[in-house]
């Protein structure tokens, strides 16, 4: 594989469209090496400018400050063999629509800004929804799966533009009544919690089209709700293994 003339085996880049996606494979043995290649990189001609897409695998538990370099990607994906957090070092990356994580998150920083972020797809570990997402006005699709939060603060609200929302195998006890006034939703994935009730205001989702609810514990959708979701303009579907 080959990178700007020279041949690394813990980096490969790929062209797409006009743009350009990076590989990092990362480890505590290669991980000097590979900061040094990346440092490299950014001192040439034209640096990093031209990568849109970073894919970063490997053994680590922080993400590596050099990751921050690539301030003009727009979609991150990390796969690490341990527990890690986003920090906010994420402001660097300020052009990011996209970040997807299939480690285990154990936090996010309340001070991280990411306006232009429409997706977020995280294993989401800690007791606590990360509220800081509404701060993200911009989010068309949220998956927070994973967890152990059990309830949902206010202020989810704000996300008006917000299509899908994934809570799945979390332990949520109870949907709030924001969640009515998400305007834009089209999918709503609730599967594996806690859930003994819909909210009355899931009404409100005049554009919801799917609605997961399978295998919460003690759920049970009254036939008036259930006529009323299947009424709403645009649905399709209701996915339960319990009805």
């Amino acid at each position: 594989m080959v990178v700007s003339g020279l041949t690394y085996s813990q980096i490969d880049t790929t062209s797409y469209n006009g743009g350009k996606e990076i590989f990092i494979g990362l480890d505590d043995k290669n991980y000097q090496v590979v900061r040094e290649k990346v440092i490299r990189m950014a001192e040439e001609r034209g640096g990093l400018r031209s990568y849109e897409e970073l894919e970063l695998s490997g053994d680590f538990d922080s993400i590596p400050d050099f990751i921050f370099l690539f301030d003009n990607i727009g979609d991150i994906e990390i796969n690490s063999t341990r527990e890690i957090s986003i920090d906010t070092n994420f402001n660097k990356l300020s052009q990011l629509k996209g970040i997807r994580i299939t480690s285990n998150v154990k936090s996010i920083s309340e001070g991280i800004v990411l306006d232009h972020l429409e997706g977020l797809d995280i294993n989401y570990i800690n007791k606590k929804f990360p509220s800081v997402v509404y701060k993200w006005h911009n989010l068309l699709e949220i998956s927070l799966q994973g967890g152990s939060f059990d309830t949902i603060p206010k202020g989810i609200s704000a996300l008006t533009k917000l299509k899908r929302l994934n809570l799945s195998a979390n332990k949520i006890a109870k949907l709030t009544e924001e969640i009515g006034k998400l305007s834009a939703l089209e999918v709503l994935s609730v599967c594996n919690n806690d859930l003994c009730t819909l909210p009355a205001s899931i009404c409100n989702l005049k554009a919801l089209r799917e609605l997961y609810v399978s295998y919460n514990r003690k759920i049970n959708i009254p036939a008036e709700q259930m006529n009323c979701i299947k009424g709403l303009p645009r649905f399709e579907k209701l996915y339960s293994a319990d009805f």
